[in-house]
């Protein structure tokens, strides 16, 4: 399936080289100490939800969990302002994420992609977290539009969140580099029960491992999948109980929810990232937008809340780390790929 082996090359930049099927390879920098080993608990996955901007989009799926919205509305909305939230001369698509009843509320204001200072990487459509080798993630949200349908008949294009281990992660060995990714996906793709065609997006939870066995004989394994149409919104949570992470999607429109659990085994995962894939020739023609996207932290790191990458022509707004250093929130992601026109305004 997706052939970008995620590599690192310094603490604030990573790269992409291919390799065979799948996401993940093995991290060759130690961005940080080596991890004295913390470790997750139990009722990891069990946050408080905020009202964050969610980009205008209808209410989360009754009973899903919803990416972005408040435990006392669900409703997935907040009040939208331009205003320049952080003080750092950025254009911040909203200040939710520093509103009253989100985790992030009265936490420190970092710098937006369009802050001055914030250098943008050569790598165009990746927005990428570093989490300290102190801490590990324990849970990560987001909304994700599904972007604008290429005609195509051939080609494989990819949109997806994702989370994996570095090289010094808590328990990296046996199980090695693999990535947990719901993957949106057109054309031909590894996903178990994918539909391999060009009739529509198609989405599932999945774990790509080409390191190790980990991920069976084709390094790709995955649960049901459904498809989903453009400007769809798909609400996905990745959350950790015990050793045992889950993958859900739900999308707002229709209804239907799929999800996929995989116990990795107390390996830590120091790495999240926001991409479009491109391991064809095929081009996306939209934007990729991801809104009210929350990273959780075992342990605080208000520090790990900063992107360390973003491409030269993506945005994310001012992200907020919460009081305890545990909780982060970005309220607004968009995506462009190398050669593609804009198609969205970096403020909703």
């Amino acid at each position: 399936m997706r052939k970008a082996l995620w590599t690192a090359w310094s603490a604030f930049g990573l790269s992409v080289a291919t390799t065979g099927c799948g996401s993940s390879g093995a991290s060759t920098s130690q961005p940080f100490e080596q991890s004295p080993g913390t470790t997750s608990g139990d009722d990891a996955g069990e946050l408080a939800r905020s009202a964050d901007a969610d980009g205008g989009g209808p209410p989360p799926v009754e009973g899903a969990v919803d990416a972005g919205s408040s435990t006392s509305a669900g409703d997935g909305t907040a009040e939208s302002q331009s205003a320049d939230a952080a003080g750092d001369g950025s254009i911040d698509a909203s200040r939710a994420d520093d509103d009253a009843g989100s985790p992030c509320s009265g936490g420190q204001a970092l710098s937006a992609s369009d802050a001055p200072g914030v250098m943008a990487s050569t790598e165009y459509a990746a927005v990428k977290w570093v989490v300290a080798s102190t801490t590990q993630l324990v849970g990560l949200w987001t909304t994700m539009i599904v972007p604008g349908k290429p005609a195509a008949t051939s080609g494989t294009l990819y949109v997806w969140p994702g989370i994996q281990p570095f090289s010094n992660s808590q328990n990296y060995s046996p199980i090695g580099n693999g990535i947990l990714q719901p993957v949106l996906s057109i054309g031909g793709t590894c996903a178990p029960g994918a539909p391999n065609d060009y009739a529509s997006w198609w989405i599932s939870g999945q774990y790509v491992n080409v390191s190790t066995g980990a991920a069976g004989p084709t390094g790709c394994l995955g649960g049901a999948g459904m498809d989903v149409a453009v400007d769809d919104y798909l609400d996905i949570v990745m959350t950790l109980s015990g050793t045992v992470w889950t993958q859900v999607i739900a999308d707002r429109q229709t209804g239907k929810s799929v999800q996929f659990p995989m116990d990795l085994k107390g390996q830590g995962q120091n790495w999240a990232t926001l991409a479009i894939e491109q391991p064809t020739s095929l081009k996306p023609i939209s934007d990729a937008v991801f809104t009210a996207t929350r990273l959780q932290f075992a342990a605080s790191s208000p520090t790990s809340c900063q992107p360390s990458q973003h491409g030269p022509t993506d945005y994310f707004a001012t992200p907020y780390v919460s009081k305890d250093g545990k909780t982060c929130c970005v309220s607004r992601v968009i995506l462009r790929a190398n050669g593609v026109a804009a198609t969205t305004m970096n403020a909703p």
